[in-house]
């Protein structure tokens, strides 16, 4: 379907509230051991928290949540080693919790797991450690134990998720993999004889604002490589097929997010392609969509990197382009969703004028009750957190606390007040809901007005106005006439 998608809430989750329980009674149990605890490969306990906790409160996180590829490229019923890009801290990982029923055991950073309440709360979640040298202990024979927990589970056609790049950064670009999900895979099939049919799956992990509330994300899944094909060769030269493996694995895990080579011009071309991709699927009609959008980025990506490579005058003057454009786009406080075609008419700032005026009680209670528990989590990981590759997972997580504690105060008030227990429920069950309702009136006043701001200042020939616009279809030639 072409044209406009108007932003809305996806209450998928919500209805998974009340479906789905049959996989409680039909999932077989099956269980490995790791440091003398029995471990469930798949969990009653997670599967509530994974589509009836963190599931919904996911999707109210995100305005957009897309995945893409789980049907064709996951094979059912194999063992699985996800391999996944790596730009968000916890909020990758919670990707994972929020689809589907499949449980998939992930490896997180060793020294979190020290205290034993966490560790716990981990293993909960499908946890295991994996252990850095920079952690202070002897990383082979502490990792031991948890890779032979990856090949017991892999064994019980359970699933497995890695992030082999390593370190978690907020780049658009896959980096050198390390060697240890292809251990993990060799060693599984040499633990149980080469008769397991593994595959490996890569994953591409996607944000439009990786820390920011009420952004878009994507999880995209590519067809996989099965470990078998590699048996000859692991037995002629065990050094070479994990390295050919890796190599394997590094290009199809670029083919699911844009990969944009490390370079001088690398955050110039980033920039470029977001503006880009967007303003051509308007152009062309298309819905922009998270995987339309990464599909579009991935295209002139590799457009201006040959440039780059190819034209140095080329990609100098796009540079210098880019940023002329920016600056005067910030400099009037504005956004890319400001030069839409469907909002240039007079039709469209009329008609949303009377939506968001119709609808202001609805935004102005919500923004009453909602405000602090919204802004709160916001404050306290700016004021102390110094790494913002953290901001987004730890305002989800402090978010969690701050609207439970709100939500069942507001409950607790209405029904001392009201003397109706059933009423309290209700206003409980409405009060998320409401609050993504006031986000997205506040999101769409704040767009029409940007739309309002541009009109007036070129209807009155501002200099800083027309520079912008002059420079911003410059841009938008460039990248029509890469090749």
């Amino acid at each position: 379907m072409n044209g406009r998608q108007p932003p809305s809430v996806d209450f998928s989750k919500f209805a998974q509230l009340f479906m789905g329980w049959g996989k409680v009674f039909s999932e077989k149990r099956r269980f490995f051991h790791f440091h003398g605890t029995r471990l469930p490969v798949w969990s009653t306990g997670y599967w509530i928290a994974q589509a009836k906790l963190v599931g919904i409160t996911y999707t109210l996180y995100h305005s957009k949540f897309q995945e893409v590829g789980w049907k064709e490229h996951v094979p059912d019923d194999k063992p699985i080693l996800f391999a996944i890009s790596h730009r968000n801290a916890f909020m990758d990982s919670l990707a994972f919790v929020h689809i589907h029923d499949s449980q998939v055991w992930q490896l997180a950073r060793g020294d979190a797991f020290k205290n034993p309440l966490m560790r716990k709360l981990f293993y909960f979640f499908h946890m295991l450690p994996i252990w850095r040298e920079r952690d202070g202990v002897d990383t082979r024979e502490a990792n031991e134990e948890t890779f032979n927990a990856c090949y017991d589970i892999l064994a019980l056609n359970g699933m497995v998720g890695i992030y082999p790049e390593g370190d978690c950064i907020n780049e658009r670009h896959i980096r050198p993999l390390k060697k240890g999900i292809c251990r993990i895979a060799f060693g599984a099939m040499e633990k149980y004889n080469w008769e397991i049919d593994l595959h490996i799956v890569p994953v591409g992990v996607s944000y439009t604002d990786a820390e920011k509330f009420g952004k878009r994300q994507l999880i995209q899944f590519g067809p996989a490589v099965r470990v078998q094909t590699y048996k000859e060769q692991y037995q002629k030269n065990s050094a070479a097929a994990i390295n050919t493996l890796k190599d394997e694995l590094q290009l199809r895990m670029q083919d699911q997010v844009v990969h944009i080579p490390r370079s001088h011009n690398h955050h110039d071309i980033d920039q470029a392609v977001v503006i880009g991709a967007r303003a051509f699927l308007k152009e062309e009609g298309s819905p922009y969509t998270p995987i339309a959008a990464l599909r579009k980025e991935q295209e002139l990506s590799k457009k201006l990197e040959t440039i780059r490579l190819n034209d140095h005058e080329g990609i100098s003057h796009l540079a210098k382009t880019l940023h002329k454009y920016v600056k005067g786009r910030d400099a009037l406080d504005l956004r890319e969703n400001t030069f839409d075609q469907q909002r240039q008419s007079m039709g469209y700032r009329v008609g949303m004028l009377l939506v968001l005026l119709l609808t202001f009680p609805v935004f102005i209670t919500g923004w009453i009750t909602q405000i602090i528990p919204f802004r709160l989590p916001q404050w306290i990981v700016r004021k102390n957190i110094k790494q913002r590759i953290f901001f987004s997972s730890l305002q989800y997580a402090i978010g969690l606390f701050t609207f439970t504690f709100f939500y069942l105060l507001y409950f607790i008030l209405a029904w001392v007040l009201s003397g109706h227990f059933w009423m309290a429920a209700i206003l409980l069950l409405v009060l998320p809901v409401w609050g993504k309702s006031t986000y997205l009136w506040w999101r769409a006043y704040k767009r029409w007005l940007s739309v309002v701001r541009l009109k007036i200042k070129l209807r009155r020939k501002d200099d800083t106005a027309v520079h912008m616009m002059a420079d911003r279809e410059e841009l938008l030639r460039i990248m029509r006439n890469a090749s």
